[in-house]
């Protein structure tokens, strides 16, 4: 992602998809496109699937059954109070014991997002 033109600005947030309210993955966007990905997600070829990031190929591999959402903070944040934020929350949902999409911090990124979504199912359905 781009840096701002001005670092201050607050045009940033810190979301959250979840599969059915289990949240899977945490991150940060600016100027709300993240609430579009699940549309960008669909429209991928498999060929271009293949080659996306992780939490992308998790999030096609849950689509089929499982309800996805989006949220977000509501409040506008700088980008290090959203990158703050976004470490700050990735951690308290590991501690938490959620399997999380997430390759950036997070110590306990899966390698495989087939493997990774097996488990977000599982676990979501409880």
């Amino acid at each position: 992602m781009p840096a701002p033109a001005n670092p201050r600005k607050r045009d940033f947030f810190v979301y959250t998809f979840r599969a059915d309210g289990y949240p899977f993955y945490v991150g940060i966007g600016r100027d709300r496109r993240a609430s579009d990905r699940l549309r960008y997600v669909r429209s991928l070829s498999p060929a271009k699937l293949q080659r996306a990031c992780l939490s992308v190929r998790v999030m096609a591999k849950l689509d089929n059954n499982i309800n996805i959402s989006f949220s977000s903070t509501r409040k506008p944040l700088n980008r290090s109070q959203a990158l703050a934020l976004e470490r700050k929350k990735i951690a308290q949902l590991i501690r938490q014991g959620y399997q999380l999409a997430n390759w950036q911090h997070n110590p306990f990124r899966p390698a495989d997002a087939e493997k990774a979504a097996q488990a977000i199912r599982r676990k979501a359905r409880r």
